[in-house]
């Protein structure tokens, strides 16, 4: 019998849920910030932040635009300009 091809196995399925969210400490060790930095982001609303119950937890795609949104332009400076 062929694998019907658009059909998710139980494996795609579970394997974003997995990947995808970040505990505190996790998300520490992505960031190499300590966890004060992260709560106090947290109580400012200053990073994406989601809590399932009381779990407190981040995406890493929208932690990934967050980081990106955040970076500043880089001026290059040619030495053959005077």
């Amino acid at each position: 019998m062929e694998k019907d091809l658009l059909t998710p196995t139980e494996t795609d399925l579970l394997t974003p849920m997995e990947t995808d969210w970040l505990t505190v400490k996790e998300l520490m060790q992505y960031l190499k910030v300590p966890d004060n930095t992260i709560y106090s982001w947290v109580h400012r609303d200053a990073i994406p932040h989601h809590y399932a119950g009381r779990l407190l937890r981040f995406s890493k795609k929208e932690i990934d635009a967050w980081v990106l949104a955040g970076k500043k332009p880089v001026l290059k400076v040619s030495a053959g300009i005077n």
